[in-house]
């Protein structure tokens, strides 16, 4: 009988490792192992699992196609006692990965080691970027293509991983809705003659980013019932015989992730602005927005953002008007900016409404004179801040 008063449960988020494995003598080699920073949807709240000591769940991917193999050991598991019964992983984890991962590691091992060396991922490329002296590509693909789908599967289970509140997409909808779904891709590629890459792929899948296109009506002088009123036609998508591509739309990113060992070296703003690049230079997507933003990717999008308006004069013009005179008792002026020309440009720039808010207010702010340091041989204090007299009464 299990000892009941052992410890037989484990930290899910420490228990499972994750890496990125090429083909090698023997078998494969690591290039980067590491941990999932939520594991909460997965294995409940309290991220623990029970009916095992000294478990280690090994996800291993090969790290070009990202074909998964999953690994599970312990030293010890729990034996039933009534009720009581270990955690079934394999039944927990198969709603999250393929079929495939579950099979020997032998299997694994043979198909990983069967990559050409000409190996290129899905889609078609985008666009090539030098980042510290290394080569990354943005590959860009839609989600109703096999081989786009195919990597979707592989990797979804990334998405509650590393993503707060992340949910895997729905693959199994209809040609029409996974054709609204552009993937884009980021891979390092590896020169041929590095450590491992001689006789495999050179790529290592870095990160992914998903866009979803949402139908944007735009409304021009709708025509009027007999009475007057104004009547905005009624229609379902998709229609017969019109594309859903050749459709103003909205383009939503709706994940976005740096996988950890590629973090931190300015690769997800730039991964960032290619995708912005592709969706403003789209001639159908009339506004870019995110869907539920965390704190980290709102940073990251809003410096983005704000670099690239600072290019434009226009936007710079975008000052308060210094010669308005504001009663403090009345109410506030309303134009305080040229609100035509900032509509004009939100409009053209493709920013949703409250984005461009945010960008527009982090300009005024840089336009506040900076604060002199005061010397404090001259002021006799440590102080790193000139001290602002009070108003007077």
């Amino acid at each position: 009988m299990a000892d009941v008063n052992a410890d037989w449960s484990a930290d899910s988020n420490d228990a499972i490792h994750i890496s990125l494995v090429t083909s090698s003598v023997g078998g494969t080699a690591s290039i980067h192992t590491f941990n999932p920073k939520f594991t909460y949807s997965i294995f409940g709240d309290e991220e623990s699992i029970f009916g095992y000591q000294g478990l280690k769940i090994n996800l291993k991917y090969n790290a070009c196609d990202m074909r998964p193999g999953l690994q599970i050991t312990y030293n010890k598991k729990f034996k039933p006692v009534g009720d009581i019964e270990p955690t079934d992983l394999k039944a927990v984890l198969e709603p999250f990965l393929p079929k495939t991962a579950f099979e020997k590691s032998s299997v694994f091992e043979s198909n990983i080691s069967s990559i050409p060396s000409d190996w290129h991922p899905p889609g078609e490329l985008f666009r090539t970027i030098e980042i510290g002296g290394e080569t990354f590509e943005i590959w860009k693909g839609n989600l109703s293509d096999p081989f786009v789908q195919q990597t979707i599967k592989r990797i979804q289970i990334l998405v509650p991983f590393f993503i707060e509140g992340g949910t895997l997409l729905d693959l199994d909808e209809s040609e029409d809705d996974l054709g609204r779904w552009t993937v884009f891709f980021l891979y390092q590629k590896k020169q041929s003659t590095a450590t491992f890459f001689e006789k495999s792929s050179s790529y290592v899948f870095t990160g992914f980013s998903t866009v979803y296109r949402y139908y944007m009506y735009t409304p021009t002088t709708p025509p009027q019932s007999p009475n007057g009123d104004k009547i905005a036609p009624e229609f379902t998508l998709p229609v017969d015989g019109v594309s859903f591509d050749s459709l103003p739309c909205r383009s939503r990113i709706s994940q976005f992730m740096i996988l950890p060992p590629f973090q931190n070296g300015g690769k997800g703003s730039i991964f960032y602005n290619a995708i912005f690049d592709y969706l403003y230079d789209d001639p159908y997507t009339r506004e870019i927005t995110v869907e539920d933003p965390n704190e980290a990717f709102d940073d990251l999008r809003d410096i983005s953002d704000f670099a690239r308006l600072r290019k434009d004069a226009r936007f710079q013009q975008l000052k308060l008007n210094s010669s308005l005179k504001i009663n403090p008792k009345g109410p506030a002026p309303t134009k305080l900016f040229d609100t035509k020309l900032y509509e004009e440009i939100r409009a053209q720039m493709k920013i949703a409404p409250r984005q461009f808010a945010r960008v527009h207010e982090m300009y005024l702010l840089s336009l506040i004179p900076a604060i002199r340091e005061a010397s404090a041989s001259s002021r006799g204090r440590g102080r790193n801040f000139q001290e602002v007299p009070a108003t007077p009464k």
